[in-house]
């Protein structure tokens, strides 16, 4: 879908383009969250939020999607449900499982965010389009593991074990980062009712550093292949 730039959009990707390279960022400065790409049908409204942290944009993207319209309801959709879909943003030319739309599939050299910088940054982005759209209307998170570090791996593991869903979910539901995003939602009122994972794909270990610089280098914890996914958390 063609997106519409504003003046802010343009300014803060000509400032990334100049200022930011492609490594991890100190735990230091304000993170702002920033709302572009804004479109409206008559039954779909959608919105993109990026964040910086500093001088620096960071490759975290959410994209926001709220139901216009009561008709959808035999969809099960309801009128201004919000669905918000997490992704991951990269180069142009980059292969793999991440997001190029963002500043137009210009070259730009995202930072990288630590594990604890992303729950932070989640949360500054919830707060932003709770300010505009009620987040109590949310219905669910849809979250890529590819920039979870050491999450990833475990889930990683316990599928190449298994190979069974519920035992993933349980190895989920035992991490930090759920524990995270739990604390995250109550903070709404909101709370994780279901776990659902999609799109299983083997990445490279070269791809998973690319992502997550911040976690240990070790060829006994990251091995060569490891599973991404994405989990939708449905939210009440």
């Amino acid at each position: 879908m063609k997106k519409t730039f504003d003046t802010l959009a343009i300014f803060l990707a000509l400032l990334s383009f100049s200022s930011c390279n492609n490594s991890n960022v100190s735990d230091e400065g304000t993170i702002r969250a920033y709302g572009i790409n804004h479109e409206e049908g008559v039954n779909l409204e959608e919105k993109d939020y990026f964040t910086t942290i500093g001088a620096d944009t960071m490759n975290v993207v959410c994209q926001l999607s709220r139901i216009k319209r009561t008709r959808l309801d035999g969809l099960g959709l309801h009128k201004n449900e919000l669905g918000l879909q997490m992704n991951v943003l990269c180069n142009s030319h980059d292969n793999g499982p991440c997001e190029r739309s963002l500043f137009g599939g210009k070259k730009v050299n995202y930072k990288i965010p630590s594990d604890k910088q992303l729950i932070k940054i989640y949360e500054v982005i919830f707060d932003s389009i709770h300010v505009e759209y009620d987040i109590h209307n949310l219905s669910y998170v849809d979250v890529p593991t590819l920039n979870m570090g050491k999450t990833l791996l475990d889930l990683s593991d316990t599928y190449q074990t298994s190979k069974i869903l519920s035992d993933l979910e349980a190895r989920f539901r035992e991490s930090e980062f759920f524990s995270s995003m739990t604390s995250l939602m109550a903070k709404y009122g909101k709370k994780v009712q279901n776990i659902r994972f999609e799109h299983l794909n083997p990445i490279s270990r070269k791809y998973y550093r690319r992502f997550n610089r911040f976690v240990p280098e070790s060829d006994n914890v990251i091995p060569d292949s490891i599973l991404h996914t994405y989990i939708v958390l449905s939210v009440e």
